[in-house]
């Protein structure tokens, strides 16, 4: 091969990362022409860049985080480190011809859909974007990753989109407890004040009518006088329960706080439904034993309120109110609904 020739193939295996040693080049560097002279600087171009590959190389496998490069425009991969490939759930021997469409089989539909909608955004700007991705493993764990996406423009004017990826399952689990935690009654484990008035709220807002009931238990002081708070505290919990047998995991059960309690049930929009549900209710609430309570029974005063048209939290605790307290000239487990 002509010395011309060799040199201009070095410099194209260069160009394509192939840093395997050229024995011609060697051979040709020894020469005193200027053959020799463009080889020697061929291999001492070889020998940094190869350096600085492999060090790129070592910097970029040993990262805690893990690494995506894509082309900006097809999205094919560009680089992929061993922490990226973990956190995907893929296998190192997968590296080699390994495609965007293997990445994003790991997520279902809609994620790829957030995906894809970031991916854009880092596309129209030069900003960092920063968004949460959850992935599926085959053994059917499931990571939460933190992704941090930016578009870089190349030195050649190729532009490529660098993505960081961080796993936040731990951090989401726990900020999920601390949710569940907030927005929990200790004692009972449904909604509390705060939580339970914001999803009725939400649910006027969104147009979901329905049945709200606000009801206590008759002479409850008397049960924490007569068998003491912890029997108090077992009753409680007794009429949650109840609460959760009796109506379904869609509706909102709520401790206001004491023995006060409220339901809200989307969809019942009349009192023949109505009742229906709050008989079974009752039904329920006296076949509750408490056996901290010795026999002793207890009943329960009930208002309810069909919510024709979004109302605040407060309109309609109110009108199921002056209800509960109408019901108590009752004996026994009773109800009243609001009438206009």
């Amino acid at each position: 091969m002509k010395p011309m020739a060799a040199i201009n193939r070095a410099i194209e295996r260069l160009k394509a990362n192939d840093f395997s040693k050229d024995a011609l080049i060697e051979d040709y560097s020894r020469r005193k022409d200027e053959f020799g002279t463009m080889a020697n600087a061929v291999q001492e171009l070889h020998y940094a860049l190869a350096n600085q590959y492999e060090l790129f190389y070592e910097m970029l496998e040993s990262q805690s985080v893990g690494t995506l490069v894509l082309g900006a425009e097809d999205e094919n991969i560009v680089m992929i480190n061993h922490m990226a490939l973990e956190l995907f759930g893929l296998k190192e021997e997968s590296r080699e011809g390994l495609k965007i469409s293997d990445i994003r089989a790991r997520f279902d539909e809609e994620e790829n859909a957030h995906i894809r909608e970031k991916l854009d955004e880092v596309r129209s700007s030069n900003k960092e974007i920063s968004f949460e991705e959850r992935v599926n493993h085959d053994d059917g764990t499931k990571l939460v990753l933190l992704a941090c996406a930016k578009g870089i423009l190349l030195s050649n004017h190729d532009r490529v989109i660098i993505v960081s990826l961080t796993d936040i399952t731990e951090q989401k689990k726990l900020e999920e407890s601390l949710q569940i935690l907030s927005e929990t009654d200790f004692l009972t484990s449904i909604c509390n004040r705060r939580s339970g008035e914001y999803r009725i709220e939400e649910n006027m807002k969104e147009g979901q009518l329905g049945m709200f009931c606000l009801f206590d238990v008759d002479k409850f002081k008397y049960v924490n006088d007569t068998f003491g708070h912890a029997a108090g505290d077992a009753l409680l919990i007794g009429i949650a329960r109840t609460m959760q047998k009796t109506f379904r995991t869609s509706d909102i059960l709520i401790r206001l706080g004491g023995d006060e309690f409220v339901v809200f049930a989307a969809g019942i929009q009349d009192t023949t439904l109505g009742s229906r549900v709050l008989d079974r209710f009752l039904g329920n609430m006296s076949a509750l034993d408490v056996p901290e309570l010795q026999g002793h029974r207890i009943t329960i005063s009930l208002g309810a309120v069909i919510v024709t048209e979004p109302e605040g939290f407060s309109s309609m605790y109110e009108k199921a109110d002056s209800l509960m307290y109408e019901v108590k000239k009752k004996t026994g487990n009773a109800y009243i609904f609001f009438e206009e």
